[in-house]
């Protein structure tokens, strides 16, 4: 009888190490199942802002600017929204050419000369 009962004292803790090894698995994955950080989205983009992502289609690492004045980027430029009820003029990664973005603006995706841009200046007037 002292056998058997270590028998199943011994299979009643392999069943504990394994349930115990399960949810520990199924925790990790639904973990794995959240949107990943580095999927963003124009959610995060709140009114009165400046809002850049690293990639095109509002993806990647994201950034907010506001306020007016000349304001700096400070990572890769992939879309942009200008979510503010003034304009903003996006500088080139030369700095030499820029574009208007209107109140409410946003670009999905932009050329290849604005991918490294460094500087926006928030403007406070409607129009660039």
């Amino acid at each position: 009888m002292t056998s058997t009962f270590m028998r199943l004292a011994a299979v009643a803790c392999l069943l504990a190490t394994l349930v115990a090894s399960s949810i520990t698995t199924a925790t990790a994955t639904v973990l794995r199942l959240e949107v990943p950080m580095s999927d963003r989205s124009l959610a995060q983009c709140g009114g009165g802002q400046f809002c850049v992502w690293g990639q095109a289609s509002y993806m990647g690492s994201f950034r907010s600017r506001s306020g007016t004045g000349a304001k700096e980027l400070g990572g890769p430029v992939g879309s942009v929204w200008n979510n503010r009820s003034t304009a903003a003029r996006l500088y080139s990664n030369t700095g030499v050419t820029s574009i208007c973005l209107e109140a409410g603006a946003k670009r999905a995706s932009l050329s290849s000369s604005y991918s490294s841009a460094a500087q926006v200046a928030l403007l406070s007037g409607a129009s660039c």
